[in-house]
C-alpha cells in the first residue's frame, strides 16, 4: 500500500477523483482515511493532519498495521536555496520535522 500524506484542499480533491475502489474509513476513530485504489495500487489518502507530532505518530500506526511501502507527503515545501519553483517536484533522502506545526491552510501561516 502507498500512504498519501495530505493538508491541502486541492491535493484532498484531486486524490480524491483519482482513487477508485474508494471507501471512507477512521483510523483510530477520530482521522479520516480514504482507501482505494491507483492503477490497480492499493493507496490510502490521510488528509487534514496538521502536526508535525501528530503526523509522526499517524504514519508510525499506519506503517505497523497496514503494508505500506511507501510515504509521499503532498503539498507545499521550502528549500533553503533559491532554485525550487512553483510546480517543481522535490524528492527527499532525508525529512528533517522540527517542532513546527501548521495553522490552518487558508491562512497560510506557520507557527515556529
Amino acid at each position: 500500500m502507498i500512504l498519501l500524506l495530505s493538508s491541502t484542499k486541492d491535493d484532498i480533491l484531486y486524490f480524491d477523483t483519482v482513487i477508485k475502489n474508494r471507501k471512507e474509513e477512521k483510523i483510530l476513530g477520530k482521522y479520516d482515511v480514504i482507501v482505494g485504489t491507483i492503477f490497480n495500487q492499493p493507496v490510502m489518502l490521510l488528509k487534514d493532519v496538521y502536526t508535525s507530532y501528530l503526523s509522526s505518530a499517524l504514519v508510525t500506526y499506519i506503517i505497523k498495521e497496514y503494508f505500506v511501502i511507501l510515504v509521499i507527503a503532498l503539498g507545499k515545501c521550502r528549500s533553503f536555496g533559491g532554485t525550487l519553483k512553483l510546480g517543481d517536484i522535490a524528492f527527499s533522502k532525508q525529512i528533517i520535522l522540527g517542532d513546527v506545526d501548521q495553522v490552518a491552510i487558508e491562512t497560510e501561516k506557520v507557527k515556529i
